[in-house]
């Protein structure tokens, strides 16, 4: 048991140390790729705006957004782009 607790409190503290070392790395970033797979689906509709209204990476960082999907919903994709553009 000491241990499970042991290792659950390291987990929490190995995460607290990675977000710190990404929120440095953005800090000093200005520009960053990001790739959203299924982008003509409505979850990646939905997480679009957050990503390019600087809530999710900060309104400091220059996104390149790369939306990957599959042949059939290329045309899909090409109205999201539109979307995205307006």
């Amino acid at each position: 048991m000491w241990i499970k607790s042991n290792l659950s409190i390291l987990g929490i503290k190995v995460l607290a140390l990675l977000f710190m070392v990404l929120s440095c790395t953005l800090a000093e970033q200005k520009t960053m790729t990001v790739a959203i797979t299924g982008g003509a689906g409505q979850i990646a509709y939905s997480l679009i705006p957050l990503i390019g209204s600087g809530r999710t990476f900060g309104e400091n960082v220059r996104i390149n957004l790369k939306l990957i999907d599959v042949e059939p919903f290329m045309e899909k994709l090409a109205g999201v782009s539109m979307e995205i553009q307006d």
